[in-house]
């Protein structure tokens, strides 16, 4: 599976691109997994029969649906090796803006940050043109531009074997 992130602060339109990119790359044939990540803690909703079985103790568990299933753990396995179980195309990572993944930085409408984490192959914005970043040039896109984006996640993407997540 190869592996793509999206990153930046909120409010910078990172779950609207990740959803236009998933319609872009399913239509090209590809089977897009994702993973929107957080900085708290995902906690059980009160009141509900898996509170309960995680208050009487259970590591993990699992909430399956007709149509859906849900794993809820302490961090047993690692995150990489519930992804290597996972079968498909590319997986899409909404956030881990510090991993060394490569990734599109989402500015919104905002300034450029003075620094850009590591991976960043493009920048997402409201408005689009080419920047200069310390000597390095970053394509600048759209939403209009959701195509090109969708090119450049085929060709920069990495295998889920050579990253560290």
């Amino acid at each position: 599976m190869r592996v793509f992130a999206v990153a930046g602060y909120s409010s910078t339109g990172k779950t609207t691109l990740v959803e236009a990119l998933i319609r872009e790359l399913t239509r090209r044939g590809y089977s897009v997994s994702t993973i929107k990540s957080t900085n708290e803690d995902v906690k059980d909703m009160k009141g509900t029969d898996t509170e309960r079985h995680r208050m009487a103790g259970a590591k993990t568990t699992i909430l399956a649906g007709p149509e859906s299933i849900m794993i809820q753990s302490e961090r047993l396995s690692s995150l990489k090796e519930i992804l290597s179980s996972i079968k498909g195309d590319l997986l899409l990572i909404e956030g881990m803006k510090e991993k060394p993944i490569p990734k599109i930085w989402c500015i919104g409408k905002d300034e450029l940050p003075k620094a850009l984490p590591d991976g960043v192959v493009a920048v997402y914005t409201w408005d689009g043109s080419p920047i200069d970043m310390e000597g390095q040039m970053i394509s600048r896109y759209t939403m209009e531009q959701i195509g090109e984006l969708a090119d450049l996640i085929e060709t920069t993407s990495v295998d889920l074997a050579e990253i560290d997540i």
